[in-house]
C-alpha cells in the first residue's frame, strides 16, 4: 500500500530522515528548518565520513529509523513469527460463561471459519434462558481478513447497516432477529490489530457494542507488500479500511469508550487465568460498588456517596472472583445494563 503522506511529501520525508539518523547521535540544527537538505546528499556525507559507522551501520539505522515514523502503516515483513504470538492457538481461543448469565469468546485470529465458530457459541448460548451478555475479546488478536471480519460482526447486529469497507465495496449487516440477547462489550489493547481492530470499530460504529480497554495499534488499513532484495517483503498501506457510513480507522488505532490501562505482561496473564491472586489474599468484594449496585442503591433512596455499600447491592457471586481489570469492568457493566435494559431477545 502507498503510505500517507502530508501535503508536502518532500518535507515530511525530510524529517523521517533526520529522525533516522538521529540514531546515529548526529546533531542535526537545521532540523527544525522547514527547508531540509536532501535525504540522499544527508546519506552520503554521513556514510562516507562518521568514523566508526560502516555502510551496513548507516543504512540499517536510516530503515529503522524510516519504519519508526509509520508504526503499523510500514512493516518489514520476514518469515519469522514475532515474539509472543502462538502459531498453533486456534482462531477461537477460549468460550466460557462468566456469572452464569454473560458469555465470554476470545478470539486469537481473525481468519476463515472464525464467524462460524463464534456463531455456533452464541446459537447454544441464545437458546438458555441465563444469558444476558457477551464479551468479545480481542485483546492481542489480529489478522487480515476483513471479509471474516465483517461476518463476525453482522452476527451481533440486528439491523442493515453498513459494516465495513477495505477497498472492495462496502459490506453491510443483514437485518435479523436472533442477534445476541443483552448487551455486547468488546475488549481491547495495543496488540489488537487489523482486521480485529475493523470487528470492534464497525460494532461501535453500529451501536451494538462498547469498547473496553486500551488504544488498538491502529494497522487496520489495506495493504500491499513489495519484496526486497535480501528475501523479505515490505508491506505499505495503500488505503484507509472505513467502518459504518465511512468512517476511516486512523493509524492512531482505535480509541475506547471506556479506558483500562493494564500492561502487556500482565494482561497476558490475566488472559491465562482471569482470577489470578494478585496479592489481595483475604479480602471480599464487600464494599466495591458496581453499576448494578449503583442503580440498585438509587432505587432504594441510598445514597451512594455516604451509605455504607450492602454485600447483595455489589450483584456479585460468592467464590473466586475475576481479578483481570479489563474484564472485571465489562462485567460489571454488563450486570448494570441487564438490570436496566431489558434484554434483546423481548
Amino acid at each position: 500500500m502507498n503510505v500517507i503522506l502530508p501535503r508536502s511529501p518532500r518535507n515530511q520525508l525530510h524529517r523521517l530522515v533526520v529522525s533516522s539518523l538521529s540514531l546515529l547521535a548526529l546533531a542535526c540544527p537545521w532540523a527544525a528548518n522547514a527547508e531540509m537538505p536532501s535525504f540522499q546528499e544527508v546519506y552520503d556525507l554521513v556514510r562516507s565520513n562518521l568514523a566508526g559507522a560502516s555502510e551496513a551501520t548507516v543504512n540499517q539505522s536510516a530503515v529503522r529509523g524510516l519504519l519508526q515514523q509509520f508504526p503499523g502503516r510500514v512493516l518489514l515483513v520476514t518469515n519469522t513469527p514475532p515474539a509472543g504470538v502462538a502459531t498453533n492457538e486456534p482462531a477461537l481461543a477460549s468460550v466460557r460463561t462468566f456469572e452464569r448469565a454473560f458469555g465470554y469468546v476470545r478470539v486469537a485470529r481473525v481468519e476463515p471459519g472464525l464467524a462460524g465458530a463464534i456463531g455456533a457459541e452464541l446459537a447454544r448460548w441464545s437458546s438458555s434462558n441465563h444469558f444476558d451478555g457477551l464479551v468479545l475479546d480481542l485483546r492481542f488478536a489480529r489478522g487480515e481478513d476483513f471479509a471474516e471480519a465483517a461476518r463476525v460482526a453482522d452476527l451481533l447486529v440486528t439491523e442493515a447497516r453498513p459494516l465495513i469497507d477495505w477497498g472492495q465495496g462496502v459490506v453491510s449487516a443483514t437485518a435479523k432477529t436472533n442477534a445476541v440477547p443483552g448487551a455486547v462489550a468488546v475488549l481491547v489493547n495495543g496488540r489488537t490489530a487489523g482486521a480485529a481492530e475493523a470487528i470492534a470499530a464497525a460494532l461501535r460504529q453500529a451501536e451494538t457494542a462498547i469498547l473496553i480497554g486500551s488504544h488498538t495499534a491502529g494497522e487496520a488499513a489495506i495493504f500491499k507488500e513489495f519484496p526486497l532484495t535480501t528475501g523479505d517483503r515490505l508491506r505499505v498501506a495503500t488505503g484507509a479500511v472505513r467502518v459504518g457510513d465511512g468512517l476511516a480507522l486512523s493509524p492512531e488505532g482505535v480509541t475506547p469508550d471506556i479506558g483500562v490501562e493494564v500492561g502487556v505482561a500482565d494482561e497476558m496473564a490475566y488472559l491465562a487465568d482471569p482470577y489470578r491472586s494478585v496479592g489481595l489474599a483475604g479480602t471480599n468484594r464487600v464494599g466495591r460498588l458496581t453499576e448494578a449496585g449503583l442503580v440498585k442503591m438509587r432505587r432504594e433512596g441510598l445514597d451512594p456517596d455516604t451509605a455504607p455499600v450492602p454485600v447483595q447491592a455489589t450483584h456479585l457471586p460468592v467464590g473466586p472472583w475475576v481479578t483481570d481489570p479489563v474484564l472485571a469492568r465489562a462485567l460489571d457493566l454488563l450486570t448494570g445494563l441487564a438490570v436496566v435494559q431489558p434484554s434483546r431477545r423481548h
